[in-house]
């Protein structure tokens, strides 16, 4: 697949979670878990308790990325990824989507080509 495409496709699957309102925009840097079991009370308050997500950060700017790889690296029903690991069917495959300010910039500068 070539670069146009897939940039089209990350913009298309983007603008779906946008419309069905899974797509959620976060400071990650307020969000420093130490534990899992504080980045599951973020992730998955009472009504959302059966959905997966994925979590977007950008490494290189955002305070809590690492705290927030470390934490969510063993949940089951979440992908903790940066930036430049996203795909449309990564996006496509979760329910809802969290990505942090920082690597939304980057990815819409990206989709821009």
């Amino acid at each position: 697949m070539n670069k146009k495409t897939r940039r089209g496709a990350l913009a298309m699957a983007i603008a779906a979670k946008a419309d069905a309102a899974g797509l959620f925009v976060i400071d990650a840097a307020g969000l420093k878990p130490s534990k899992t079991k504080e980045l599951i009370a973020l992730l998955w308050p009472e009504k959302h308790a059966a959905d997966s997500v994925l979590v977007v950060v950008h490494d290189g700017k955002d305070d809590g990325a690492r705290e927030i790889r470390l934490a969510g690296r063993n949940l089951r029903r979440a992908e903790v990824i940066g930036h430049g690991e996203i795909s449309a069917h990564a996006i496509l495959a979760h329910d809802r989507l969290l990505v942090s300010r920082h690597a939304l910039d980057a990815i819409a500068e990206v989709c821009r080509g």
